[in-house]
């Protein structure tokens, strides 16, 4: 698993802070929030805490489905394609990790890896919890891993992706 902070924190928290969302949606599971903050992706688990201070409502939209995993390929060729997947994000920013050009990283890995269909259901599932509890007027911020920034942007049709090259100014 990619862990961005803390080596980014400063940034993440001061994008949080111009931003401003009215909500935030984090990568997490809302039901293992509940129980106390899980093992996650250090970002998310931040973002989550600073929105609880600043008392901004924070849901987690992430769900709890069967093992992604590509079952016609071996576990060592999984931990291989995660690795290089993982070596090639440590070499570049979360910034640039958000750009098109270096998802193809990203997509070479779920087209290898993973099961495409149960993705599908899962990014579906992933959606569906959003749009049940997001906000009908204000500003959203969905905070997620790159690999679903295409889904989300395909599906939501209000979305921007600050870091695109071709919305870089459209933060606010």
């Amino acid at each position: 698993r990619s862990n961005m902070l803390p080596k980014h924190q400063t940034d993440l928290i001061q994008l949080l802070e111009y931003i401003c969302p009215d909500q935030l949606f984090v990568e997490l599971i809302q039901e293992e929030l509940d129980q106390g903050i899980p093992d996650y992706p250090a970002e998310m688990v931040a973002a989550y805490q600073w929105a609880n201070r600043k008392a901004i409502e924070v849901r987690g939209f992430d769900v709890r489905t069967e093992e992604l995993y590509n079952s016609k390929i071996s576990p060592k060729q999984i931990e291989r394609l995660s690795q290089s997947l993982m070596d090639t994000f440590a070499k570049i920013s979360w910034q640039q990790a958000n750009q098109k050009e270096n998802l193809k990283f990203h997509e070479t890995f779920v087209a290898e890896a993973l099961d495409v269909k149960k993705l599908k259901k899962r990014q579906a599932m992933m959606l569906k919890r959003i749009k049940k509890q997001m906000l009908k007027a204000g500003k959203v911020l969905i905070l997620t891993g790159v690999g679903h920034l295409n889904f989300l942007q395909a599906n939501l049709s209000q979305a921007k992706l600050p870091f695109r090259e071709n919305q870089k100014q459209q933060v606010t």
